[in-house]
């Protein structure tokens, strides 16, 4: 069986597509994983060898890190191809081993909070794309936005295969956030909600799950706001959860939420959670980034703008054609970003090609 290195800066287990991608790589190859070890509860999976070295230290240095890690692996072990998750310096790789195909991967833009620190670190990264022969994208808006103009392939977002989500006519809506709190202005969302509250069609039940994680300021913030009195026991905020634990609070939710601010350095980035919550039949409220405009139709959720008067006409919304949706339909939607279907028809034929030799 040939051998696929995955390089992550992540903990194995906390990116959703490298978990679920690697796991159905793993039929096909002996997947190994290099990943920075964040301090956060293992996740093991018999099916990939996974080694974390330390993270600590600034981004560099965290990043020279994994890298020597990663070239003492592969010194060690011969891989017939290595899959790199898109981070500042990951090129060292590529030079230090020339005749190992390596693929460069891209699965998100830089997001940071001042716009000319995104241009300068996507400007290192297209330098550092230009090294390598083989590139990947999770969308093709994204290599738009960055300025790639090279060939390269599109690896989507995906979701893992679950349970619907029981639905009862005539019950609450229980809308369900999963996500980080950084950057993504859930403030925004919840003054919208609560402006909905004071409104005669917002007496009908709707409760608010939010699962994520942020600095311990953003989770103290967050916590302060919904045990004001509009928002208490309305809202519900549960911290980071994963595996078996979040799969328990979908089950017991009937609807998503997908807020992600409508600004160009999220526009071209799929939320991966869309994409999930759709898997398991749910309706979804979605803001309208261009992502988001692509995966929600009306016939599976509501697409709303990032500001508080779009959330509460949104809700309203919401509840009005809550009992209208497919929910098979919506299901059988999501099914085409069935991580396994997409393994077998974008995934693996590219990854044969890399082994062949061919030019993308």
């Amino acid at each position: 069986m040939k051998k696929l290195l995955w390089v992550d800066v992540s903990q194995f287990g906390y990116h959703t597509d490298a978990f679920h991608y690697c796991n159905e790589l793993s039929a096909h190859f002996a997947v190994s994983y290099i990943g920075c070890d964040e301090r956060k509860p293992q996740r093991p999976d018999g099916k990939v060898r996974v080694r974390h070295p330390v993270k600590s230290g600034t981004a560099i240095v965290r990043n020279l890190r994994l890298f020597r890690a990663c070239i003492s692996e592969m010194r060690c072990h011969r891989y017939d191809v290595v899959f790199i998750c898109y981070t500042p310096l990951c090129s060292m790789l590529k030079l230090a081993f020339p005749r190992v195909p390596v693929i460069a991967d891209v699965r998100t833009g830089f997001v940071e909070q001042r716009e000319w620190i995104n241009r300068l670190l996507n400007a290192m990264m297209l330098v550092e794309l230009s090294l390598f022969r083989h590139v990947s994208f999770v969308s093709g808006e994204l290599p738009q936005r960055i300025g790639y103009k090279r060939t390269f392939v599109i690896i989507p977002v995906g979701a893992a295969r679950a349970d619907m989500v029981p639905f009862i006519p005539g019950h609450d809506i229980k809308l369900l956030y999963v996500g980080i709190l950084t950057g993504r202005n859930i403030d925004v969302f919840l003054r919208g909600f609560r402006r909905f509250l004071h409104d005669p069609p917002g007496n009908r039940k709707l409760h608010v799950t939010i699962v994520g994680y942020g600095s311990r300021e953003e989770e103290a913030v967050l916590r302060r706001t919904i045990a004001e009195p509009e928002l208490l026991g309305r809202v519900e905020f549960t911290g980071e959860l994963r595996g078996d634990d979040l799969e328990a609070v979908f089950q017991r939710c009937n609807a998503g939420l997908s807020f992600v601010p409508v600004l160009p350095k999220y526009d071209a980035q799929p939320p991966t959670k869309t994409f999930e919550y759709l898997m398991h039949g749910m309706p979804v409220l979605a803001t309208a980034t261009q992502s988001n405009r692509q995966i929600v139709d009306p016939n599976c959720g509501v697409l709303i703008g990032d500001d508080e008067t779009s959330v509460c006409e949104g809700l309203r919304q919401m509840i009005q054609r809550f009992e209208s949706f497919d929910r098979n339909a919506i299901r059988e939607k999501a099914m085409m970003n069935d991580y396994g279907r997409l393994t077998e028809e974008v995934f693996l034929p590219f990854l044969d090609g890399v082994l062949q030799g061919k030019t993308i």
